[in-house]
């Protein structure tokens, strides 16, 4: 069966999904679905249609896959949130001028920013955004990574302690280990990734174990395509939309399936567009390199095999003993890289994804968030938001390392501090900036 995109989606929409004689008009008079669209961020918004409750109740199941909140919600069947991100891909709620606190809440939910451009968010806006948080009281946060840092690393200037919050939900984009460690250093609670797309609802919640775990009620998952390490794309038919089913829908993002005695659990790599093309080779995983090469430039000591139960674990993930082996011990989930064709038919790239560049900053403080661009001509460069510490020179000159021996860099790596990063025309933010390649 072929796949479908969002192409396809637009293609006729919506008489392509409604049945002969149904008119969406009718279906809107009587609130029987609600008519919504995607961010836009990898191409044109797309139209989507979604039976009227649809988007609450594939978000609970999904939810009730971790324990603990599944606990919260128990315990508060009224749960409040606040929901930090950009309005411009917002399903729930729509701006128009300058709508007042009242406008902005949606049944528990509180949407306090009203700017696609959180990192010029005035003092003023901070102020205001963190006085109404206090006032709601939340049980659960609910953010995009990046508004949801810098919300935070204002809340930690500030003093400001949010004792409601009991757990955090990162959704909307790919949350870094950077992103993590300041929402946890601030709030004091657990950070969950929710992953899905308007499209399809939430497909994966991060369990209480931090294992990814499919919602099996609302969507069939696949993966194809996938390289050595089982790192492939990944393709949803939608289970439980009924106005408008998706059979074989390409989501555009990488991931990898692991079998369980607790059933599949998967592991988010990002955007199929932003991983990166890198002349192949055999690299040492992102997650070796801080091992081999520590801070303080001495050689480092011979790792200790891991016990048996780990590393079966571990090659499970990745296929058989000897392709996730090599000669710095076994090689990490994630380290696969898939062949590409360029324009030239000599040269062979393989692919690094954003899972596996995110890995190089485990460990090493002083950033908030980055953008790592590659350039036509070889050379790369890395812009990264400072926390109120900077990253000490060496830390820096170690992100170098990682970087240069899982990107195979050669022509140089420049690093820069920027207190101003951009977000697409959406408001999500991207961290990886390929040059184009040609998957073959």
């Amino acid at each position: 069966m072929p796949l479908i995109t969002k192409q396809d989606i637009r293609r006729g929409f919506p008489g392509n999904f409604l049945p002969a004689g149904v008119e969406l008009e009718t279906l809107l008079e009587l609130d029987l679905v609600e008519l919504e669209s995607t961010s836009g961020t990898s191409e044109e918004r797309t139209p989507l249609l979604m039976g009227r409750g649809w988007w609450t109740a594939q978000e609970e199941r999904a939810l009730r896959l971790n324990r603990f909140v599944a606990g919260i919600l128990d315990e508060f069947p009224e749960a409040r949130r606040v929901t930090l991100g950009s309005p411009v891909c917002n399903g729930d709620i729509c701006y128009r001028g300058v709508p007042v606190k009242a406008d902005r809440i949606v049944g528990q939910a509180l949407f306090p920013n009203l700017s696609r451009h959180p990192f010029l968010w005035s003092q003023a806006d901070l102020a205001r955004m963190a006085a109404e948080t206090v006032e709601w009281q939340p049980q659960f946060l609910e953010v995009d990574p990046v508004y949801g840092v810098l919300f935070a690393r204002y809340c930690e200037q500030q003093g400001i302690r949010l004792p409601s919050v009991q757990f955090i939900l990162c959704s909307y984009e790919y949350v870094s280990v950077l992103h993590r460690r300041i929402l946890q250093r601030a709030f004091g609670a657990p950070v969950f990734n929710l992953y899905g797309s308007t499209e399809t609802g939430h497909l994966l919640m991060e369990d209480e174990r931090g294992e990814m775990r499919p919602s099996l009620e609302t969507a069939f998952l696949e993966v194809i395509e996938p390289d050595a390490g089982g790192v492939g794309e990944l393709v949803v038919t939608t289970l439980t939309n009924e106005y408008m089913p998706l059979i074989r829908y390409r989501i555009g993002d990488l991931v990898q399936r692991q079998e369980t005695s607790d059933g599949p659990v998967y592991r988010v790599h990002g955007r199929v567009a932003d991983a990166f093309a890198v002349p192949a080779g055999e690299r040492i995983p992102s997650s070796e390199i801080s091992r081999l090469e520590p801070l303080n430039g001495r050689a480092p000591s011979p790792r200790p095999s891991p016990p048996m139960g780990e590393r079966e674990k571990s090659n499970r993930f990745m296929g058989s003993l000897d392709d996730a082996a090599d000669a710095h011990g076994d090689r990490e989930p994630g380290q696969r890289k898939v062949r590409l064709l360029t324009s030239s038919p000599s040269t062979c790239l393989e692919r690094v994804t954003t899972r596996q560049v995110d890995e190089c900053f485990e460990g090493l403080g002083g950033m908030i968030h980055y953008q790592l661009l590659q350039r036509t001509d070889g050379r790369w460069l890395l812009r990264f938001a400072p926390d109120d510490r900077p990253p000490q020179p060496a830390e820096v000159e170690e992100l170098r390392r990682r970087l240069a021996r899982l990107l195979d860099i050669q022509n140089g790596l420049e690093v820069s501090p920027s207190e101003t990063l951009l977000a697409e025309s959406s408001g999500k933010f991207r961290l990886g900036y390929p040059t184009q390649a040609r998957y073959g």
